[in-house]
């Protein structure tokens, strides 16, 4: 369960008649994304002394018909089939007053009836950071190879919390390098491989993150193996990637070389050991580390590791460059020299 995400399936009466009158095997399922400290406020999730303390999640998921044309003889409404049903009071009421999984009661009236079971995981799942080295801050600087004084360049300007757009700003060229600037509210973002190719990295601008000092960085980035890293300094850059490679998957929060918060996801690189209600308090401090720094979002991580997704327009960023989702391709950081002199 990626930083705690609780799926919540959804499915309206006026639906159920004409999927069986169709003879459709399965339900249509509407998915929510929740994070965990989000999900005791808006869900109605119990806390720990509730659920247990190695509940991380639930998910519900019910076919009419069973699995037609497999021969398996579960997931059905019917008998001797085992569905996995959410009762709910009523359908304006997303709150299960009775949960069953394979045909037993395992949760009722919001107290949890059978402990879950615990899952194993191969080594192998748990060593997907493979970077060979801790990075540094001459990691993610920024060179200019031809001696000009300033440089147009392609910055991925946050529209919204996930929509970017492509924009264009003159940046000053620095001792050969181009610097974040956080008073014009355009830092540096890094894409840095973490298991394919192991250390391979770029590092671009973005503009609207609200970042003033410090650095995030996730494992979870969207759609690639990368660690995405959001930072008005190289030094706190390269301490974030370098505390989730310690972590071995995570999400982490820095400033002036000082982890402010942190969450563990070893499960490669991407999900939690951790009991919800640990989930959610690690969630809550990384909120509010991210936006004492400046992050204006209602949800940094996801922010952040939406950066590299391709489901989202349009100026995204990997570990190759910078992309245009409009044609796919990628596009270069400098748009135009336009002087030359004294750098």
């Amino acid at each position: 369960i990626s930083l705690g995400v609780l799926i919540v399936g959804a499915i309206t009466t006026v639906e159920i008649p004409q999927l069986t009158h169709e003879g459709q095997g399965g339900l249509a399922v509407c998915l929510t994304r929740l994070t965990a400290d989000r999900m005791f406020d808006q869900v109605g999730v119990g806390r720990r002394d509730d659920l247990g303390d190695s509940v991380t999640g639930s998910s519900g998921n019910v076919q009419l018909g069973g699995d037609k044309g497999t021969g398996q003889d579960y997931r059905g409404i019917a008998p001797g089939r085992c569905a996995d049903l959410l009762i709910l009071p009523d359908i304006h009421t997303i709150t299960p007053v009775t949960v069953i999984s394979k045909g037993r009661v395992i949760a009722q009236g919001g107290k949890i009836k059978v402990q879950p079971r615990a899952h194993t995981y191969a080594p192998e799942s748990m060593k997907t950071i493979r970077l060979a080295r801790n990075m540094i801050a001459d990691d993610f600087v920024i060179r200019v190879n031809n001696p000009v004084s300033t440089v147009k360049v392609r910055v991925i300007k946050m529209v919204s919390d996930l929509v970017t757009q492509e924009f264009h700003e003159d940046m000053p060229v620095i001792g050969g390098n181009i610097l974040s600037d956080p008073i014009r509210d355009i830092v540096k973002v890094a894409a840095v491989d973490r298991t394919l190719h192991p250390g391979k990295a770029f590092t671009g601008l973005i503009q609207g993150f609200g970042l003033k000092s410090g650095a995030m960085a996730c494992s979870a980035a969207w759609d690639s193996t990368a660690i995405i890293v959001v930072g008005a300094a190289d030094t706190d850059m390269a301490l974030a990637v370098n505390r989730i490679r310690t972590l071995q998957g995570g999400a982490v929060v820095c400033d002036n070389g000082r982890v402010l918060a942190e969450l563990a996801l070893p499960i490669f690189g991407l999900m939690s050991l951790s009991p919800i209600q640990t989930l959610a308090d690690a969630t809550s401090e990384l909120t509010v580390a991210a936006v004492d720094l400046g992050i204006p979002f209602p949800d940094p991580v996801l922010s952040l590791i939406t950066l590299t997704g391709a489901a989202i327009p349009f100026l995204r960023i990997c570990e190759e460059g910078l992309v245009n989702l409009k044609d796919g391709r990628r596009v270069d950081l400098i748009v135009e020299q336009i002087d030359h002199g004294e750098y």
